[in-house]
């Protein structure tokens, strides 16, 4: 290429570059004013372990929820992820504005990087211009961008893209200090989330692609040098062993504990699930944050049939247009790998909570290059200036499109009863996106269409424990215990095991005076959960109101062993000796 036209190019793919960086900042500005919404509240409003730097250690020992379930078992392990949040925490504290804007400044820095990281595979300027501008306005990374607690993967790319990008400037100088530099990198991504694994191979794809020596070309057939290959990876690997260990560590396990569904039943699943996602990529429309994708359990079902031979579909077809280029096989790789993590996390994810498009967040970078691509392979069909048009309007066109889709759905976002309200709208199926579309109406002290969301709930799924379990709340804070009872006994009856259903309804009959019963549901959750804190010191008050001190005097002994500083505990267990020495029964209200 002559340095005349190829300056030119090289100005024409800045230009696109700063154009997809102004539009980014214009659309995703309206973000600086929505609110924190769905797991904001848990994971960053009301996560104590944010609040000061003393808690920085324990995002490397243990999982990321500990501080919501400091006892149970967790499956993410996130360090990098948490002090990403903690500095945020520091900065703006509970400011929203402040952490959308760092949001939207990691989604820049990445449009950036992947930029950089396209022209150097390309080596074509105006195409990485194209590419970049395509993956800034994808509307498929909405939830990624303008939902705080999802920044992890605009967090995770960025370090992928860092280590990329040394990766490839370092190829044919074996440099070290490079490569470690980039091996660092790539730990720091995969302490923001797991996925981040998927950058081994596809550094494998791009030194079979991308030859260092020679331009990258369609008829490059050269057998690579294995063992050099293997040498490049060790840093890597190295990173990728060690990084599994400390998990494991911090977990107590390699994967889930406790798969939600049978191998047989995810395996069945993946094809929908695969085939809603490249839609979402080809056509992200009617985005929401869920999405009606029920699990398949049988292989004869038309939910596996049908999108298995759609896919095989697609799948011959875009092997006969990329037949004969490795830069477009490349492209569809980027496309696809980082979705094997969440396909196979199928078998771990909650009924109804299989899909998400924060996972399409490094593959609209796949499907971003791949457009590139088809722009570029214009050149050899057409003459000048009409190629050049086509491999600017190409990716432009359609980034335009996509940036009218974005802006149209990104409101979503600016507050939990809009973004519950549409996802009910975009997935009626779905009993996640109804419970909690009823229980901002709760919030909102609109109980009666709270009750009403949960029964609809309650039609799609009569089996779901949240569902009966927050119907029974809901009528009993209203006051109706004749309608609450029969939920909370359905929900006990649909899963056993969670003791504070036990607490809930033994107060309820608290309320309508029944001791006997209240006993008797209190000792039903010990049964289940003989550490359970709450249900010795319920016991306790209830055997106290019975005229019953010496066993409430056990009960209150046994919650206090259990929690030995709780001022609440010490002080009924004072009372209910004090009772005994007096030889009195007379109950403290």
């Amino acid at each position: 290429m002559p340095a005349a036209t190829q300056e030119s190019a090289s100005s024409r793919g800045r230009w696109l570059l700063l154009l997809a960086l102004v539009l980014t900042v214009a659309i995703y500005a309206r973000t600086f004013g929505f609110q924190f919404v769905y797991d904001d509240w848990t994971q960053i409003v009301r996560n104590s372990n944010l609040e000061s730097a003393r808690f920085i250690p324990v995002y490397f020992t243990e999982h990321s929820w500990i501080h919501l379930r400091p006892t149970g078992q967790g499956d993410y392990y996130r360090p990098i992820f948490l002090l990403w949040l903690f500095l945020n925490r520091s900065l703006f504290a509970l400011w929203a504005p402040g952490w959308h804007a760092a949001s939207l400044l990691l989604h820049l820095v990445a449009i950036s990087l992947f930029y950089l990281v396209a022209a150097k595979l390309f080596r074509n300027s105006t195409a990485a211009g194209g590419a970049a501008f395509l993956f800034a306005l994808h509307p498929a990374n909405h939830e990624s961008v303008a939902w705080v607690s999802s920044s992890s993967e605009p967090l995770m790319a960025v370090f992928l893209l860092a280590a990329l990008l040394l990766h490839l400037r370092d190829r044919g100088r074996s440099s070290w200090t490079a490569r470690g530099a980039s091996a660092c990198f790539f730990a720091l991504a995969l302490g923001c989330k797991e996925t981040a694994i998927a950058f081994l191979p596809l550094l494998v794809l791009v030194e079979r692609v991308f030859p260092s020596s020679q331009e990258p070309s369609d008829a490059s057939t050269g057998t690579r040098d294995w063992a050099r290959l293997l040498l490049q990876s060790i840093p890597y690997l190295g990173v990728a062993l060690i990084y599994f260990a400390v998990r494991a560590h911090a977990l107590h396990h390699v994967f889930s504990a406790s798969p939600e569904i049978f191998f047989t039943t995810a395996l069945y699943t993946a094809p929908s699930v695969l085939l809603l996602y490249l839609r979402h990529l080809v056509l992200p429309i009617h985005l929401s944050a869920w999405y009606d994708a029920p699990y398949v359990a049988l292989p004869s079902s038309a939910g596996f049939l049908l999108p298995l031979l759609l896919l095989l579909a697609i799948g011959t077809a875009l092997l006969l247009i990329v037949r004969r280029s490795r830069v477009a096989k490349f492209a569809l790789a980027w496309l696809l790998l980082p979705l094997i993590s969440p396909l196979a996390g199928i078998r771990f994810f909650a009924d109804g909570d299989l899909l998400h498009d924060r996972y399409l967040y490094l593959s609209t970078m796949g499907f971003a290059l791949f457009v590139a691509w088809l722009a570029q392979a214009a050149h050899s069909a057409f003459r000048e200036p009409l190629a050049t048009r086509l491999r600017i309007g190409v990716p432009l066109g359609a980034a335009s499109l996509f940036a009218v889709s974005l802006a149209l759905q990104l409101s979503q976002w600016q507050d939990n009863f809009t973004l519950y309200q549409n996802a009910v709208a975009i997935a009626p199926r779905s009993v996640i996106a109804r419970d909690n579309l009823a229980n901002e109406l709760f919030k909102r002290k609109d109980t009666s269409g709270a009750i009403r969301v949960f029964q609809e709930s309650l039609q799609i799924d009569p089996n779901s424990w949240k569902t009966n379990l927050a119907l029974a709340v809901t009528y009993m804070t209203a006051g109706d215990l004749s309608n609450a009872e029969p939920y909370f006994h359905r929900a006990i009856a649909i899963d056993a095991r969670n003791t504070n259903q036990y607490l809930l309804l033994a107060n309820l009959q608290l309320r309508a005076n029944r001791l006997q019963d209240a006993e008797g549901t209190l000792r039903r959750g010990l049964a289940m959960d003989s550490n359970s804190i709450g249900l010795h010191f319920q016991l306790g008050m209830v055997l106290l109101q019975r005229g019953a001190p010496a066993d409430a005097t056990a009960e209150f002994e046994k919650a206090l062993a259990l929690d030995p500083q709780s001022p609440a505990i010490q002080k009924q267990l004072a009372w209910a000796r004090s009772l005994i020495q007096t030889g009195s029964d007379t109950p403290r209200h």
